[in-house]
């Protein structure tokens, strides 16, 4: 970036970072910019911008954990997906969409698609989804019943986490980004695939032919 490009930069931040003050400092003044589409959406994507999702590790060290539960549910997974919220604001996950695969683009084992405003407003598949500002990292969980057969391996592999979270803010809502990794090791496997295998193969039988 050029000088020029990074004085910019400095200048957008500063400007951001004082309306952003005034706005909280002075109560109408947030009711005044809810009533200008165009200025509260300048406010959200400026949350936006301070606001990362599953973004501290790398692909091959992702911060994402997985358990596997059969109650009381079908041999259900929970992922644990950790944003850095920078911003002063309170964030509230309020739409997901995501999917769950065993490669970046292959076969879905499944898909989280939920919004707030056109389904269930508190679905249990949801868990901690308010994310306090200025907080370097909180966690949401997400569950999902994938695929029974997923259960048939027996050695390490690795799922694939993508797509968007949108999170509610004081001024409106923003979608974030997610692309992430989590490797299902061989102690998770024996410990908990098994308990799972079981569980699915008497709910489903199909799915586990021979």
């Amino acid at each position: 970036m050029s000088r020029l490009g990074v004085l910019r930069d400095l200048i957008s931040r500063y400007i951001s970072s004082f309306l952003w003050w005034i706005a909280g400092e002075i109560p109408f003044l947030k009711t005044i910019v809810r009533t200008i589409p165009i200025v509260n959406r300048w406010f959200a994507e400026r949350i936006g911008e301070d606001v990362t999702v599953a973004d501290r590790s790398s692909m091959d060290n992702a911060e994402i954990s997985v358990k596997v539960d059969t109650m009381p549910t079908p041999a259900e997974m929970e992922f644990k997906i950790p944003v850095d919220n920078l911003s002063a604001d309170t964030l509230e996950v309020s739409g997901v969409d995501l999917r769950v695969g065993v490669s970046k683009d292959g076969d879905a084992l499944g898909k989280v698609q939920w919004l707030d405003d056109r389904g269930v407003e508190d679905p249990r598949f949801i868990v901690n989804p308010s994310i306090s500002g200025k907080s370097e990292t909180e966690a949401f969980r997400v569950r999902l019943t994938p695929r029974p057969y997923i259960y048939r391996r027996r050695d390490s592999f690795s799922i694939y986490v993508s797509g968007t979270v949108r999170f509610r803010t004081s001024f409106g809502s923003v979608w974030i980004p997610i692309t992430q990794m989590v490797r299902i090791d061989d102690d998770l496997i024996e410990s908990r695939f098994s308990i799972a295998h079981g569980d699915v193969d008497g709910r489903y039988p199909s799915e586990f032919p021979g």
